[in-house]
């Protein structure tokens, strides 16, 4: 990679291709345009310029693409041939290595900044998984962790391991707010290659959705249209709709009934793990 912006390239995990990171803002042509976060690349850049003889060894998406990856780079690091082991959220969950004393969760509030109603819920779930991978063993473990948001209850009760401060706070958002378990989601993906075709098929059964669910659930809520947080994926266009409902039987009969699941470039996710 050059020190030049406009010979820095930047893979998208999505669709595989790859793109010049742009100097100048495509929408506004300003130049204030900087590349923000912290990447694993760049993470480990500066833990070499730090430490220049510590052994680091990375584990993310870009080296774990080949077979038995992930098991040769736990062994590796648990048998000692590596200091430091510098990865994504794959790292902080279900590992077993009782040589680690030391962790550090590095921009820890990310997820709190999606557009999900899971997203405390799986900041403090990362953070409860990451700072138990230290002191495993016989010596005590030490964690630390950096963020924007030190006051946010998730946070808070992450870095207390305490899952009753966590309950009580997330319970009480996500009763005002009549999301589960308070209520059912179903998410409904329109997708398409032109945009304005899209949305309105979206709009079209979203406005048929808001008569006939009241019929049978007068609290039945639809969320949307609205663009999906990764709206265009391989030059296809993505829409959702999202139900809030308490009689779920009821809504799925309703949704056999308009035979959406049967019509092309609609998926229907009745209470997905991933609202997005």
């Amino acid at each position: 990679r050059s020190s030049a912006a406009s010979d820095v390239y930047k893979r998208q995990h999505y669709c595989q291709r790859s793109k010049p990171v742009p100097d100048v803002c495509p929408e506004c042509r300003s130049r204030y345009i900087r590349y923000f976060g912290s990447g694993t690349q760049k993470v480990e850049e500066e833990l070499k310029r730090i430490w220049p003889d510590v052994r680091i060894l990375r584990m993310d998406q870009d080296t774990t693409g080949r077979k038995m990856a992930h098991e040769h780079i736990l062994a590796d690091f648990a048998a000692g041939k590596y200091d430091i082991l510098l990865g994504t959220q794959m790292v902080a969950k279900g590992h077993d290595i009782p040589n680690v004393t030391a962790v550090g969760i590095i921009s820890a509030d990310t997820a709190l900044n999606l557009p999900d109603f899971r997203a405390a819920e799986k900041t403090f779930s990362l953070l409860t998984q990451a700072a138990g991978r230290a002191g495993r063993g016989e010596r005590p473990g030490h964690v630390v962790v950096q963020t924007y948001n030190p006051e946010h209850y998730a946070v808070v009760a992450g870095v207390a391991q305490d899952y009753a401060m966590f309950y009580q706070a997330e319970m009480g958002f996500r009763r005002s707010l009549g999301y589960p378990p308070f209520s059912k989601i179903i998410k409904i993906t329109f997708v398409g290659a032109e945009e304005a075709v899209v949305f309105r098929q979206a709009n079209n059964i979203a406005a048929q959705l808001n008569t006939r669910l009241r019929q049978s659930d007068s609290s039945a809520e639809v969320l949307g249209p609205f663009a999906a947080a990764v709206s265009r994926l391989d030059d296809v266009f993505r829409i959702n709709i999202m139900l809030k409902v308490n009689n779920l039987p009821a809504a799925q009969a309703v949704l056999t009934e308009m035979n959406l699941s049967a019509q092309p470039g609609i998926i229907i996710d009745v209470e997905p793990l991933n609202t997005m």
